[in-house]
């Protein structure tokens, strides 16, 4: 029935377009050129005059035949003098080619300034190294005055530097990437359809690439039939229009298959052949291109679809995604709200960037996505929503050759190169086109990972005593330590050592897991001697971890102190939200931008989400029910204002509101499952679900490099800096994915039906964490700390050096190891705070009893909140115990030592 009505719906279609639209084609100016041979010299290196220089972080050293710099500190470079091109007609882009080569692997960064701008982000470029024939970078950058001045920054802050010539090489393009609006499909004829339980495709069977998909019902997208490849030849570039092709179409059991037999203008035969079958939800989609002679491709269309035409939803959508780059709603991509400029254009973006292969888009209570393997060919993605680059009216998702890399910059549809392809070589690209019920990204991921489930956890190879050693290493050896004051990063002398609260309780389990007995001396001590700085009635929270853990009160601060004004910090919070609206507002800090600017109002989820964590996680310290109370009206509030939207705005110190952020994800994740135990309200784990897989769109679930780093990996945000510099897309930032982390362990331990994949991406994300940290032997005694920042192409590390405390926040789970802290609901409603695990193992007349595995070596506190009256009885193992119920806040806490059962006995009335 649904396949008829299909049927149907494709019969108007094709009545609604006069046959003279039939003559559009992709409009191309023939013929154009490619890279011109000639390049200009800008400076020769060998000889001396060429008057370039190095900043304060590097040394000039004497080198014959070449320019010499030692890079002796954070952020070198070398500049020139101001330099005068000549006059070249019609040269948009220059072609860098920098003959150098850097003790250091990964790319030179290039900037360029003119009499009228200084050296900035949206003027430079990356240079990509190549170590054949001979070391040289090459990049390519716009061509704005004929008069620049240039900087180059190396890789790395120590090391050499050996520069021999910078030359540069006047572009036009091979493709300029002009578009007419896609065809109208004829299905007037002939057409074979395929289906799954969601979705219906159509295809005429006498015209290639001309077909339909339909998800439950609607006209989701379909194709351009006047998508034509280009290719040159001599120098030219040649269309090759495939409606002049012999097209056939074959039935098979799963599906069918379309082949175009065509022969271009220089007698090569081309042979295109695309394969439509079935497999369960899924409609598989090999494209399959092969021509018996060499040839250099322009431009290829491998896949394109048009979502939205034909009177469907037009340039309107709910959600749109893709993985790491964009994550929408109603709102166009490749938008100015997180970056402006040049990089703002994410239409085509390298591969690398992308976190996973699956581009998406939501309406109408459905979605549908695009899914890729790994190509033999180098392959872009192409999402434009809507869609600028044909017009179409509708949005455009494709993936298209050549790459964007050494001959196309990001974003952009001219081409400065070609493609070859051998003679008689088949390649092969395989999509997949998935369609479903939903209208937000989160249906997508979901879907995404029940398909596909979520990656083998990579390998830390050192293994567990390996890893306790390098953490050890950091808060006992590294650069974050001076004395008994660490510092939270070290980075110059922009994060000053203090006395943090909380790095006692990180060494003190370190302590008690290491193997190495001079090791858990040393790791004891220096704990010992950093408590007995703090002040009296200190209550051991807080400190330079971004992992906020109750922690240090239970082991050695003031618990009662801390417990006794919790509620009444749960009411200031609550109140103030309320007055607002319901979320935190916003405010312009002094010398800095407003980051609100590109958001239509002063609030944002994940802004909200950081007041309100610290208000729930007070509330889990106090069993005052209107305290409790105010917090979950606040939350309720919280849902109304956000439920089904994208995670934004939770860096509000550098990065715009309106920015996608991993951090948002994980402070609303872990807001829903803090009112979960205090509520047990079904809802509030449906929002900790939704957040949680929000934040998969920052994951890297499939390898984005061939390197040992890269799986699960995460990116913080899908924007810049200030909306420029630095660019955080497809640039992990590992210490944000592991605050989310930590959200998901909390999560997993209360989501008895999704808890196992929560675990495996938190421990995944943690392992990457180590993975990432700074070695042991690092030269610049930053060993156990962790980057800022990791790049992947390099494989490097690179930012500020962050203390160890946010990789090892979780490290137990990974290993089966004692949690550091869990925060448990007992049957009875009440919670309780401890070092270590808690399992409610019985609960009968009036007697609630736990057995507790704890880590601590010495003696510890456990708090139980929600006691309504003194306990009539407690004990540990079958024992009386020192305790100290706190009548105000409901409170009880316990004076514990090594693990055991402990029993507590409401008192008889």
């Amino acid at each position: 029935m649904e396949i008829m009505t299909a049927v149907f719906k494709l019969k108007e279609l094709t009545a609604v377009y006069p046959q003279s639209l039939r003559s559009a084609v992709l409009a191309l100016a023939l013929p154009v050129l490619g890279i011109r041979a000639e390049t200009i010299s800008v400076a020769d290196f060998t000889r001396p005059g060429h008057n370039w220089k190095g900043n304060h972080s590097t040394a000039i050293e004497s080198h014959e035949g070449a320019f010499g710099v030692a890079l002796t500190g954070e952020d070198p470079w070398v500049e020139s003098g101001m330099f005068t091109l000549p006059k070249m007609e019609g040269v948009s882009k220059l072609k860098i080619l920098l003959d150098a080569e850097c003790s250091n692997s990964g790319e030179c960064r290039l900037y360029v300034a003119t009499p009228e701008h200084n050296f900035n982000e949206t003027d430079a470029a990356n240079l990509h190294f190549h170590a054949a024939p001979t070391p040289h970078y090459s990049g390519i950058i716009p061509l704005k005055s004929r008069k620049m001045r240039f900087r180059i920054d190396p890789p790395g802050s120590s090391g050499n530097f050996t520069l021999r010539s910078l030359k540069i090489a006047p572009l036009k393009p091979a493709f300029r990437g002009t578009f007419a609006p896609p065809l109208p499909l004829n299905f007037n004829r002939d057409f074979t359809t395929v289906a799954t339980e969601r979705l219906i495709m159509a295809h005429s069977e006498n015209e290639w690439n001309s077909f339909a998909c339909f998800v439950n019902g609607l006209l989701m997208a379909r194709s351009n039939p006047g998508e034509t490849p280009v290719y040159k030849y001599n120098g030219n570039s040649f269309v090759l229009d495939l409606r002049r092709g012999t097209v056939s179409t074959e039935k098979k059991d799963s599906g069918f298959c379309v082949t175009c037999r065509i022969r271009d203008q220089h007698d090569a035969e081309w042979l295109f052949v695309r394969n439509f079958t079935v497999e369960g939800d899924t409609l598989r989609i090999s494209t399959s291109l092969r021509v018996d002679q060499p040839r250099e491709i322009a431009h290829l269309a491998w896949l394109s679809l048009f979502a939205g035409l034909d009177h469907t939803f037009g340039r309107s959508k709910q959600q749109a995604l893709l993985p790491g780059i964009e994550y929408l709603e109603n709102e166009p991509s490749s938008n100015e709200k997180e970056i402006k400029g040049a990089a703002a254009n994410r239409r085509l973006v390298e591969r690398y960037k992308l976190c996973y292969p699956l581009m998406a888009i939501t309406t109408d209570d459905r979605w549908l996505a695009l899914e890729w393997q790994e190509p033999t060919p180098e392959l872009s993605t192409v999402f434009d929503s809507p869609d600028r680059i044909f017009n179409s009216g509708g949005h455009l998702l494709g993936l298209w050759s050549p790459a964007v890399g050494e001959y196309r910059l990001q974003g952009e549809t001219e081409v400065y190169g070609t493609m070859r392809l051998e003679g008689g070589r088949t390649y092969t690209v395989q999509a997949a086109i998935i369609g479903g019920s939903g209208c937000t990204a989160v249906d997508v991921m979901i879907d995404y990972v029940q398909r596909h489930g979520v990656p083998e956890l990579p390998v830390f190879t050192p293994g567990f005593n390996g890893a306790v050693e390098l953490l050890a290493y950091g808060w006992l050896k590294s650069a974050a330590r001076e004395s008994l004051r660490w510092r939270h990063a070290v980075w110059g002398d922009r994060f000053k050592p203090s006395l943090a609260p909380d790095v006692p309780a990180y060494m003190l389990w370190l302590a008690a897991n290491t193997e190495k007995a001079t090791l858990k001396k040393e790791l004891q001590e220096t704990a010992e001697q950093v408590i007995a700085q703090l002040s009296a009635g200190h209550p051991g929270v807080g400190g330079v971890s971004h992992i906020k853990l109750p922690l240090g009160a239970l082991l050695y601060g003031d618990l009662e102190a801390h417990v006794r004004r919790a509620a009444d910090r749960v009411r200031q919070s609550a109140a103030t939200l309320a007055a607002n609206g319901g979320y935190a507002i916003y405010r312009q800090a002094k010398d800095k931008p407003d980051y609100a600017e590109t958001l239509d109002r002063a609030h944002c989820n994940g802004f909200t989400a950081i007041t309100a964590e610290k208000m729930l996680q007070d509330a889990t310290l106090t069993g005052e029910r209107d305290a409790i109370a105010a917090a979950l009206r606040a939350l309720d509030r919280m849902t109304e204002l956000y439920a089904g939207g994208v995670p934004r705005g939770a860096q509000p110190w550098e990065m715009p509101l309106h920015t996608p952020d991993i951090m948002a994800s994980a402070h609303l994740t872990r807001c829903y499952v803090l009112g979960y135990l205090l509520s047990e309200r079904a809802e509030y784990l449906e929002q900790a679900r939704y957040w949680a897989w929000s934040g998969l769109s920052m994951i890297y679930l499939a390898p984005p490099v061939e390197g040992a780093v890269g799986l699960y990996a995460t990116i913080a945000v899908m924007g810049a800096t200030n909306w420029v510099a630095p660019n955080w897309i497809g640039q992990p930032v590992q210490w944000c994915g592991l605050v989310y982390r930590s959200a998901l362990e909390e999560l997993a331990r209360i989501d008895d039906q999704l808890g196992d994949t929560w675990r495996r991406i938190a421990r995944g994300i943690t392992i990457t964490g180590l993975q990432m940290t700074f070695p042991i032997d690092d030269p610049d005694n930053l060993g156990g700390l962790l980057p800022d920042y990791f790049l992947l192409k390099q494989q490097k590390r690179d930012g500020p050096a962050i203390n160890p405390g946010t990789v090892q926040a979780n490290l137990a789970e990974v290993y089966g190891k004692t949690p550091m802290y869990t925060l448990t609901r007992l049957s009875n409603g009440m919670l309780i705070h401890a070092p270590g695990k808690v399992t409610e193992t019985g609960h009968v007349d009036g007697t609630i009893t736990l057995k507790i595995d704890a880590w601590p070596e010495t003696e510890y506190k456990v708090l139980v909140a929600g006691i309504n009256a003194a306990p009539g009885k407690v004990s540990w193992n079958s024992r009386d115990v020192r305790m100290n119920y706190l009548k105000n806040a409901k409170v009880l806490s316990v004076y514990l030592s090594g693990a055991g059962v402990l029993s507590v006995t409401k008192q008889t009335e």
